[in-house]
């Protein structure tokens, strides 16, 4: 008792300690010894202690109560509370325990009844303003929950709770910036806490404060929190912050962390799947198996590992068993419609994905994939309408511009101006260009923002339009006052399938001919023409001229699988051949070696020193009109070559054997002149190379003038139609 009343502790009880292992039965031993484990907040052996005692006096009695109420048995600790108040009824901490365990028991009129005259009379006690701060969150009265809460900020008690609860209202009060700083606050203050660390996460992510996200979830496991939770959620919120590789990181040092984690090891394994590592990502998705058979999402997850190197039949198994594990699973029945499109079923596709749709609506992946399996299957109208959906999807690769005209209908526009802009890649833009003399007839006035290296050539090509270059912020002719509607690009189609139906029966006889010449849509400048006519003729008029290209600039698992290399796109050409460099960003090794394969083949091979095949597109498209064939994977430079009509022949690794953009048919209805030739993506290019070398030495022994005659290609009139 001396070291006690010197402000000795733990002395103090290290002398209670021994003396109760040597007196277990003395009552005023056991008492001195409770009451210095309750000092120590160490309620569960000071509740043991006080289980020895014969009988209770006021304090001892709320002492148990207490420490009944921190370990969770609130209902006792109400009782301990009434029997110390019984025995000292004016004593204010006994009433307040007892109002605070009455909240937790869920009794919360019989709380505030006493804890609020309670507050009146102190409005400073830290501890009575959380109790009611919580109370008032528990009944969902917020505004009040926040001003008790608030009231503790700074304090010395409560804090971290004080601080995790303030975060929520804010939230829940729609002020995500007003919650930060409590919930970082907190998070500093107990950095395990996966609610915190989650509802601050969240905040971030909606405030679009993405570095902040990123700084946070770092300086977190950076204190290496021994919570499974927090190092799932963050990967989760790293991928959010749009930090791929530090995301793989981190779920990766989780996985290591928590090997008995299966959803660890799933969402790592579906992060490697959005990022192509498929054969990465197979073994964690089979380790969450292993942990938990029945996990539907690992079994999806699983499929999607063995679909992205084409192993469809032990896709279909792992999915089917996700399905029989939860039919109600809405990805795994877009990945089924995924397989059904590869395998060219595409009803079963459609049906599949619109299943998926069904289950979950705001799937945006599901609807686009929806769209182009419509497409494919030759569903027209249906599937460009599907088509909308595109700009749901956050991987879409075009920002909506910030236009404020109303959106356009496809209805005439007799009195008023459409603006349309262009969207995604630059074969995309040629493409959907091909819809520019059919809207001309439904308004007189069009404005086409474009990228600025097609300005030259749309301004030829339609003359009647405005042609504006895409900027950022956009030119001021786009606000003129005329233009009341705006449309981007690929909205257009939805409003001419009709015509796009009866251009594809129109073209169908010439379109499947082995080679045709057609008069395009795009109209290349006559003098650039004439000087590229004249400088192929310098090599020898009698030559097949043979534009090429192998590859594009933009590089990721499944455009990979498009490209060919110099030596295997040099294998396609014989003797007498004029092959003519079409690369943009050819390097000095890839047309070296294209000239030694060119040397033993017989081939002559030229780069054109005169022209920027990058940026000068007005200039590339003159040029691919005077080659005879483009030869060309399903880049720009195809579609380049398609649209001013030069016979495009076009390699592409497909396993339906097919694209989208075929529309069902057996060829390209915008491009009459291409001609594909599909590999299944896991074959050598070697047989494809073959059938490309067959067709190209038939044509070198054709007359030059069935390659070279152009067939006039119109397109339709825009139909009255009522849609």
């Amino acid at each position: 008792m001396a070291l006690e009343m010197a402000g000795r502790d733990d002395e103090a009880f290290e002398a209670y300690q021994s003396l109760r292992q040597t007196n277990p039965t003395h009552q005023k031993i056991c008492e001195k010894y409770a009451r210095s484990l309750f000092g120590r907040d160490e309620y569960k052996e000071c509740l043991l202690a006080l289980n020895d005692l014969e009988g209770y006096a006021f304090d001892t009695h709320y002492m148990r109560g207490r420490c009944r109420l921190e370990l969770g048995q609130s209902a006792k600790a109400v009782a301990d509370f009434r029997e110390a108040l019984n025995l000292r009824p004016a004593y204010p901490q006994a009433l307040k325990s007892l109002g605070q365990g009455l909240a937790h028991i869920g009794r919360q009129d019989e709380a505030l009844a006493i804890l609020v005259p309670m507050q009146h009379q102190q409005p400073e006690d830290e501890d009575l303003n959380y109790t009611l701060g919580r109370i008032y969150y528990d009944r969902g009265d917020l505004e009040k929950a926040r001003d008790f809460l608030t009231t503790i900020i700074p304090g010395k008690i409560h804090q971290f709770e004080a601080n995790r609860h303030l975060g929520i209202i804010h939230r829940r009060l729609g002020s995500d910036v007003d919650a930060v700083p409590y919930l970082a606050a907190a998070v500093g203050l107990r950095a395990d806490d996966y609610t915190s660390f989650d509802h601050l996460g969240e905040a971030l992510r909606a405030l679009g404060r993405l570095e902040e996200l990123k700084t946070m979830v770092i300086s977190v496991l950076d204190k290496n929190p021994n919570n499974p939770s927090i190092w799932n959620g963050a990967g989760i919120f790293l991928k959010i912050a749009e930090e791929t590789t530090l995301s793989i990181e981190y779920t990766k040092k989780a996985a290591e962390k928590y090997p008995d984690q299966p959803i660890i090891l799933f969402n790592l394994a579906h992060m490697m799947n959005e990022s192509a590592l498929a054969e990465e990502s197979e073994p964690f998705a089979k380790r969450a198996l292993l942990l938990k058979p029945d996990y539907a999402k690992a079994w999806n997850a699983l499929c999607v590992s063995h679909c992205m190197p084409y192993n469809h039949v032990d896709a279909r198994k792992a999915v089917d068993r996700a399905l029989l594990i939860d039919k109600n699973l809405s990805s795994a029945w877009l990945n089924v419609g995924v397989l059904e499109r590869s395998a060219c079923r595409f009803s079963e596709s459609i049906a599949a994905m619109r299943h998926a749709i069904h289950l979950n609506s705001e799937d945006s992946t599901a609807q686009t994939n929806l769209a182009y399996a419509l497409l494919m299957a030759g569903e027209i109208e249906q599937g460009f309408r599907q088509y909308d959906k595109r700009w749901d999807n956050p991987g879409f690769p075009s920002a909506r511009r910030p236009f404020p005209q109303t959106i356009w209908d496809g209805r005439k526009l007799p009195y008023h101006g459409l603006l349309i802009y262009m969207e995604q890649g630059m074969g995309d833009e040629i493409m959907f260009a091909w819809y520019m003399h059919l809207v001309a007839q439904k308004t007189s006035e069009v404005l086409v923002e474009c990228d600025s290296r097609l300005v030259d050539l749309f301004k030829r090509s339609f003359p009647n339009f405005s042609i504006v270059a895409r900027s950022q912020p956009p030119a001021p002719i786009t606000k003129a006052e005329n233009l009341r509607y705006k449309t981007p690009a690929g909205h257009i189609p939805k409003h001419f399938w009709f015509e796009a139906r009866q251009h594809l029966n129109q073209v169908w006889p010439i379109a499947t001919r082995p080679i045709v010449r057609t008069s395009g849509y795009l109209t290349p400048a006559s003098d650039r023409r004439a000087h590229w006519r004249q400088y192929l003729d310098s090599f020898g008029e009698k030559k097949l001229r043979i534009g090429i290209c192998w590859r594009s600039s933009v590089h990721n698992r499944a455009r990979d699988l498009q490209y060919l290399e110099p030596e295997e796109i040099g294998q396609c050409f014989g003797p007498g051949f004029l092959v003519v460099n079409l690369q943009y960003d050819h390097t000095r090794e890839e047309t070296d070696l294209l000239e030694e394969v060119g040397r033993e083949r017989g081939y002559e091979f030229v780069t054109p020193s005169d022209i920027n095949l990058r940026d000068d597109l007005d200039d590339l498209t003159a040029l691919c009109a005077e080659c005879d064939i483009v030869v060309t994977p399903l880049i720009s430079t195809a579609f380049m070559a398609g649209a001013v009509g030069t016979p495009a022949w076009v390699f592409r690794s497909s396993d339906a054997g097919r694209i989208w953009q075929q529309l069902g048919a057996p060829f390209v209805p915008w491009f009459p002149s291409m001609r594909m030739f599909f590999r299944f993506p896991t074959d050598p290019w070697s047989l494809t190379i073959e059938k490309m070398r067959q067709a190209l030495d038939e044509v070198a022994h054709m007359d030059p003038v069935c390659f070279r005659t152009i067939e006039q290609v119109n397109t339709p009139d825009a139909s009255d139609r009522s849609d």
